[in-house]
């Protein structure tokens, strides 16, 4: 039985005034973890690891890609693309989600169109996994798979909005321990 958490601190934005963040990792999980309700952090593997818990990269002997299309309420275009390398005993993913629609009416209340624009957000992650017997002068009965990720947000609209875009970065911790590993009942 393997144990898992992913700690997810709170996210720091930079927004102008007025406008507000849509996070789209809600749909940015693989097939496996959407099939399993998204109860995957304990279980997660390969370069899905990214969007459901960074220790799973730990696992990954030979490089992983996860690629994902979808057009969501008809006009909403979802891109998830995301890659496990191990290099030289080392974990690393890298990550994009993005969703975006385009040609969007910008109008007046009384419904006069002025013109129309796009809408796009898109996370970027970049991630590191590795593996320790030992936190501290703490020797652990098992090994610690541990993961981060870095991200980075960005949303906006086109020119015609103006100042309606924003960024910000982002930072998850995850652990994954295999606690039933050589156990006998």
């Amino acid at each position: 039985m393997i144990v898992g958490t992913s700690l997810l601190p709170g996210r720091l934005l930079a927004a102008t005034a007025g406008s507000g963040v849509l996070d789209n990792q809600i749909f940015g999980r693989g097939a496996r973890a959407l099939g399993l309700g998204r109860s995957v952090v304990s279980s997660t593997r390969g370069a899905e690891s990214l969007f459901n818990n960074p220790a799973g990269l730990v696992d990954v002997e030979n490089q992983d890609i996860l690629v994902s299309y979808a057009s969501l309420i008809s006009d909403v275009q979802y891109l998830q693309l995301s890659t496990a390398l191990p290099i030289n005993g080392q974990h690393w993913g890298m990550g994009l989600l993005n969703a975006g629609v385009s040609g969007l009416d910008y109008t007046t209340t009384s419904n006069l169109i002025l013109g129309s624009f796009d809408y796009n957000s898109f996370v970027f992650y970049l991630s590191y996994a590795d593996q320790t017997g030992q936190i501290a002068d703490w020797t652990l009965p098992r090994a610690l798979n541990w993961g981060l990720n870095a991200k980075y947000f960005y949303q906006g609209f086109g020119e015609l909005i103006g100042q309606g875009r924003g960024s910000g970065v982002d930072m998850d911790l995850g652990l994954q321990m295999d606690v039933a590993k050589d156990t006998r009942a």
